[in-house]
């Protein structure tokens, strides 16, 4: 079995960019603290719930399964299964493309 991205280029554009936003995010402290006292702030914040760090690490970790997304990985579980995908993909193309044209044909 091996994995393969239809658009490897988007994956590996938007990576780059996306370990520098992710190290961004996760290292983000709040900036509540220069404003109210820790006495306030006890007040102000909720112990229930997510953090913000988890908030911040479930953000990056969307972000990495949509750029994942992006690249459309495919699963190939042998060289057939790969060509008969390409086949199948160029037949909805031209299917879908005589098909448009009819209509305008008319």
């Amino acid at each position: 079995m091996q994995i393969v991205f239809q658009y490897p280029n988007v994956f590996l554009l938007i990576l780059a960019p996306l370990i520098i936003l992710g190290f961004l995010i996760i290292t983000n402290k709040s900036g509540l603290e220069e404003y109210f006292s820790k006495r306030a702030l006890k007040k102000l914040q909720s112990k229930s719930g997510l953090s913000q760090r988890q908030r911040n690490l479930f953000l990056f970790f969307a972000l990495i399964f949509l750029t994942i997304a992006l690249s459309k990985p495919i699963l190939i579980y042998n060289e057939n299964s790969y060509n008969l995908y390409k086949v199948f993909l160029l037949g909805c193309t031209l299917l879908s493309v005589f098909g448009f044209y009819s209509i305008f044909k008319k």
